[in-house]
């Protein structure tokens, strides 16, 4: 599992991705527990990841802190299109949180975030690059 933390404004992201190595559910848990989350909320969010099924992802925000977490995808535009499914979820907390409208205010915040994310972008959605990544 790929851990990165990336700052956004003063916005902390925690982004976990199965990469198709060890998972490692329990930080994902602590990092909701550390958030505020409900028990609920973390429950629902560990069977999504203990399941085990293909394609899915969750975004879960509170505060200035968003954690999100992106499954085993089956394609590399699958991964292209959990990461950007979440990513709006991500802008739209941010741009809620400070009152931001649409326009292009939230176009550098989206821009900011794959930015800051491009390597695992590149590796994760892209065939080629996914096979000459070395574990």
């Amino acid at each position: 599992m790929i851990h990165r933390i990336i700052h956004i404004k003063e916005w902390k992201i925690d982004m976990f991705i199965d990469d198709g190595g060890a998972l490692d559910n329990k930080r994902v848990a602590d990092c909701l527990f550390y958030m505020g989350a409900t028990q609920r909320i973390i429950n629902r969010s560990l069977e999504m990841i203990n399941s085990a099924r293909p394609n899915e992802a969750f975004t879960y925000s509170n505060g200035k802190h968003t954690c999100i977490y992106i499954g085993w995808t089956t394609s590399g535009a699958e991964f292209i299109n959990s990461f950007v499914h979440e990513l709006r979820h991500l802008v739209d907390h941010i741009a809620s949180y400070y009152g931001i409208g649409n326009g292009e205010a939230v176009g550098y915040i989206s821009g900011e975030a794959a930015f800051m994310l491009a390597s695992d972008i590149c590796r994760l959605g892209c065939p080629n690059c996914t096979k000459h990544y070395q574990k």
